[in-house]
């Protein structure tokens, strides 16, 4: 029976190239490729080699641009590319400028480098997310339009996305676009921006509440908390302080996605609370492997807590993190 049905479909191939429908097999083969890799692109979360992770994202990004090329209209295929785009860009291209910011002026080439390189990352995977979404919903103007429209109209606009699968999409290119307005690629902007950010973010844990690529809450804070510390009301009168936020978000983890520990830490020494800062720094890098679901945001807050504990307590013992390198 399997090889009766393999000569079928070899005949079918067949004339279809000879009919001049070859178009009709990359359809056909780009959508099952790009189900495999939004399938790859979600195991990510679990890789437990940071090197090895950030090497796998790159590919995943190179293969899904060229499958986008081919089927451009592909919703696999552009959420996929914005989750990559997005993840490469905060775990390992803002994780660069960091370290390279952190270094001293001998290396202010390599930081500007590294900061290029992410505010590139995230406006491609925010224009492919925009670019879907317009394919969604393209009426008045699509989100373009809805945007010039005033934040009322962006609501009514993002109430046209239903289904649990456009909800991945409306998440990761508010993502992207919350971390290019932090990076001050549009300084101008980033205040103006914030209503739209969270309005997306929130339409997207209306749609699935438990969605947020087990970091409730992160979009949300990084919103409120870096573009509009202590006008939270100007970005949306439901938004709640970063600190709430995060509290709420790590109670609702079990305290496992140490993402949110951290960004509560950077929080805290923003308010001057340098000692609640430095206590959850330790708790980050004490952690183990908590939940290999979260893995690889979790090696994402490690290295970033390293480098936060040896600036604000560099002589505090951490024998968990000792010997930590910027592999780890």
């Amino acid at each position: 029976m399997e090889r009766s049905g393999a000569r079928i479909a070899t005949v079918l191939c067949a004339l279809l190239f000879a009919a001049g429908c070859d178009s009709i097999l990359v359809s056909l083969a780009g959508g099952s490729a790009a189900r495999t890799y939004s399938y790859a692109g979600a195991a990510l979360h679990r890789q437990g080699d940071y090197d090895m992770g950030g090497a796998a994202v790159q590919s995943l990004i190179a293969t899904t641009e060229g499958l986008l090329e081919a089927v451009p209209d592909n919703d696999l295929a552009h959420t996929g590319l914005v989750r990559a785009y997005s993840i490469w860009a905060y775990g390992w291209l803002e994780d660069n400028f960091e370290r390279a910011t952190g270094a001293g002026p001998e290396q202010i080439n390599r930081a500007g480098h590294a900061r290029a390189r992410a505010i590139f990352a995230y406006e491609r995977a925010r224009a492919i997310g925009l670019e879907q979404l317009n394919l969604w919903e393209p009426d008045d103007g699509g989100p373009t339009g809805a945007r010039r429209r005033g934040i009322a109209a962006y609501r009514q606009w993002l109430r046209g996305f239903h289904s649990g699968e456009q909800a991945p999409t409306l998440y990761w290119t508010a993502f992207a676009w919350v971390r290019l307005a932090i990076l001050g690629a549009r300084d101008e902007h980033a205040l103006s921006d914030a209503p739209f950010i969270f309005a997306m973010a929130a339409r997207a844990r209306q749609i699935t509440p438990s969605l947020e690529e087990g970091v409730p809450g992160l979009i949300e804070a990084w919103t409120v908390g870096a573009l509009a510390p202590g006008r939270e009301s100007t970005v949306d009168p439901s938004a709640r302080t970063a600190a709430v936020v995060l509290t709420d978000g790590i109670a609702a983890t079990g305290r496992r996605q140490l993402l949110l520990l951290l960004t509560l830490a950077r929080e805290s020494e923003s308010r001057g609370d340098l000692a609640a800062a430095v206590l959850l720094l330790r708790e980050v890098l004490a952690a183990a492997d908590v939940e290999p679901s979260y893995r690889i945001f979790n090696q994402f807050a490690r290295r970033r807590a390293r480098r936060d504990l040896d600036r604000l307590a560099p002589d505090a013992a951490d024998p968990s993190g000792a010997g930590m390198t910027e592999g780890s």
